[in-house]
């Protein structure tokens, strides 16, 4: 296993080249800044993209309740009553396959993941933390809970730990896995180093009720690589102003993290991230000029593989300013 170009619809030649829509004028970008900024600051040297494995279809029943979703989110009275019952949605034993068999990119070259030195980040949907707990082998129960309540020191429901959490924002959430073979940064006793994996949350990975256009265009369009959803005069647009919530909310994860970690690892939904990994090196047509001491740019020819990469289940999009762009599967 290794990355590869992509798998994606690349353009070839003799064939006419993939549609662009015009310019639009550049776009607020704070947060982008904002985190390019951070990464730079905090020592990253990678940011990995990973779409969460094969998930059960929301026409099954949810996990512990004798219902299935109600529908899409025109179903609910409101986006974030469908996003809590979407987010249920646990991986199947396929998805489970597909993640374990993806440990073998996660800890092979070029990513050779050291836990220690690596951020765990996810969207809070029960799908995307199932992919992240087998991929990095974290097995055990879940425990959701904000950190302010983490750093009054109550028990957190579900966990042994009461252990101290790393101060990144009043509204960020931080995720804790049992597991006997893991240990919490900032944990107080052995014990709860012993038993807890520390996981960040970033909510906007999931975009229900946040990017109404874009969410319009996934369910119409259906999955594929970004490049399609940069054809519609409305794409480029709502593209942007979804990434722009997700990467501030990203600049705020990544100013808090500790010293010593250099990789940042973000377990989300695809086409959404292929969104952000975009964004993040200035590939989104109308977005302002990346900042002066961008953390990242690709030439040209890498922007068209990123645009034209398929995200594909357990699969990721791995950006090092060192070697470019890679997509991350397993052969065959």
């Amino acid at each position: 296993l290794q990355g590869s170009p992509s798998r994606g619809s690349i353009h070839r030649s003799g064939s006419p080249p993939p549609l662009r829509p015009p310019l639009a004028a550049p776009r607020a970008m704070a947060g982008l800044a904002q985190l390019h900024m951070a990464l730079g600051q905090k020592g990253i040297r990678r940011v990995i993209f990973v779409r969460h494995a094969n998930a059960v279809r929301p026409d099954l029943p949810l996990p512990d309740e004798d219902r299935a979703m109600l529908g899409g989110p025109d179903a609910y009275a409101t986006p974030h009553e469908w996003k809590r019952d979407d987010q249920k949605r646990p991986v199947t034993e396929k998805g489970k396959e597909q993640a374990t068999a993806a440990r073998s990119w996660w800890l092979g070259y070029p990513m050779r993941v050291e836990e220690k030195r690596t951020a765990l980040v996810a969207s809070g949907a029960r799908r995307a933390t199932e992919t992240l707990q087998i991929m990095t082998d974290a097995k055990g129960q879940i425990a959701v809970v904000p950190l302010p309540t983490m750093l009054r020191g109550m028990a957190v429901t579900g966990c042994s730990c009461a252990a101290k959490a790393r101060t990144i924002a009043d509204r960020q959430w931080h995720l804790l896995v049992r597991c006997g073979s893991r240990r919490l940064p900032g944990a107080s006793t052995d014990e709860e180093r012993d038993t807890c994996v520390s996981i960040l949350m970033c909510p906007s990975l999931h975009p229900a009720g946040i990017a109404p256009t874009m969410e319009n265009m996934f369910s119409t369009m259906g999955y594929g690589p970004l490049q399609k959803f940069l054809e519609p005069p409305e794409g480029a647009g709502a593209i942007a102003e979804y990434s722009e919530l997700v990467v501030a909310e990203l600049a705020n994860v990544v100013e808090g993290l500790g010293a010593g970690e250099d990789t940042l690892a973000v377990f989300g939904h695809a086409v959404f991230l292929n969104a952000v990994a975009a964004y993040l090196v200035g590939a989104v047509p109308g977005q302002a000029p990346l900042p002066e001491a961008a953390w990242i740019s690709l030439p040209s020819e890498q922007v068209e593989v990123l645009l034209t990469a398929d995200l594909g289940e357990a699969e990721g999009l791995l950006l090092e300013p060192s070697t470019g762009f890679l997509h991350m599967h397993v052969e065959g």
